[in-house]
């Protein structure tokens, strides 16, 4: 080792003399040089290389040195220093690929960069493989939304109590995070209800549009119980659908099965269980399903039908509930406009339903 210890010498004392050009191949060959042989260098070895490194850094320009954050990235026993001068470095194509993946940045480094450095930054320390509590504190603390969602849909990343309810907290406002979040292990039930119950009427019906059959269910199931509380605390509501609740919500995580049993419910005079059925189907409040069923004009019973899929012998069940049944001209002139009806037409009715009914019941909590 002792003709490395002479290059490196060399090197460093010719620095203030060189010019641009020289320095930058005094970069290459030192690097060419550590990494023949990265893997069997000792600790001291390793220190020399650091030393050199970490001087060459304030002589050569940009390009070069992300080329060698780039080399330096994948080595666990990288130069330190040199690592950690590079991943503070203000320029994201320098820093990045140490903040994305050198094992030798340390928790107290993470946290020190997050905390003084741009949201690129921020995002790259969010893309590593494992994030520690301490550092995802602060990225949910200091990063924008980008960062935040980052975070978020990093498996590799852990969250502190404090961290992960903070992440909530911004999921109830910010489109895209509340999808994310939902999904994660540390979601516990405390906060499920936080997150649905706060959330805006946008990031509401983005959570329904979640793939996951399982995260999806337990999404449509709060924000039922939700709506039936604030319609039960506003007073608007006579029946008592509590036991239909529990036959309803036992089956609706396939809504298939629950438009079958719709139909029964509807043949068999069961109102409640009616009612119940359709308001999870359309995602409206019980009291709005209630109002729009006991309307003297069908149309209203029509359209949000249509609007939810039903075929036309479950509607005409329906619509019997409202009286003593359908006389035949009666059906005879609904089912007509019930086909007359275009799909796009009830499905539009039904979104202003939602967003009329959301705002309103906004405006009670």
């Amino acid at each position: 080792m002792s003709a490395v210890r002479e290059v490196l010498d060399q090197l460093e004392r010719s620095l203030q003399s060189s010019s641009r050009s020289q320095l930058l191949q005094m970069l290459r060959s030192v690097t060419d040089l550590y990494l023949d042989g990265a893997a069997t260098y000792s600790e001291e070895n390793i220190e020399l290389f650091d030393h050199t490194l970490s001087l060459l850094i304030e002589y050569v320009e940009t390009q070069a040195l992300a080329k060698l954050s780039a080399q330096l990235a994948p080595i666990d026993m990288a130069p330190l220093r040199a690592v950690q001068r590079l991943a503070r470095h203000d320029e994201i194509s320098v820093s990045e690929p140490l903040l994305r993946q050198s094992k030798r940045l340390s928790t107290i480094d993470l946290v020190e960069i997050a905390n003084t450095k741009s949201q690129a930054h921020l995002a790259a320390i969010g893309s590593r493989s494992e994030i520690e509590e301490a550092v995802t504190d602060v990225l949910v603390v200091k990063g924008n939304e980008d960062v935040a969602r980052i975070v978020a849909s990093n498996a590799g990343a852990r969250f502190s109590e404090t961290g992960f309810s903070n992440l909530v907290a911004r999921a109830e406002t910010e489109v895209g995070l509340a999808e994310v979040v939902s999904i994660r292990s540390e979601m516990a039930p405390l906060h499920f209800q936080q997150l649905v119950s706060r959330a805006t009427d946008t990031v509401r019906r983005r959570l329904t549009s979640i793939s996951d059959p399982r995260a999806h269910a337990k999404i449509k199931r709060e924000l039922a119980q939700i709506a039936f509380d604030i319609e039960r605390a506003a007073g608007t509501s006579e029946r008592n659908y509590s036991t239909a609740q529990n036959i309803v919500y036992s089956m609706w995580e396939d809504p298939t099965i629950l438009r079958s049993k719709l139909l029964e419910f509807a043949v068999q005079a069961k109102f409640e269980e009616t009612i119940v059925s359709l308001a999870v189907l359309s995602e409206l409040n019980l009291g709005a399903v209630e109002k729009i069923m006991m309307n003297d004009d069908d149309g209203g019973v029509l359209l949000l039908c249509k609007g939810i899929g039903l075929d036309w012998p479950t509607a005409c069940a329906i619509l019997s509930l409202r009286g003593t049944g359908l006389r035949e001209t009666v059906a005879i002139e609904s089912r007509a406009r019930f086909e007359k009806l275009s799909v796009s037409t009830a499905k539009q009715v039904l979104r202003f339903w939602q967003v009329r009914t959301s705002v309103a019941a906004g405006c009670r909590s």
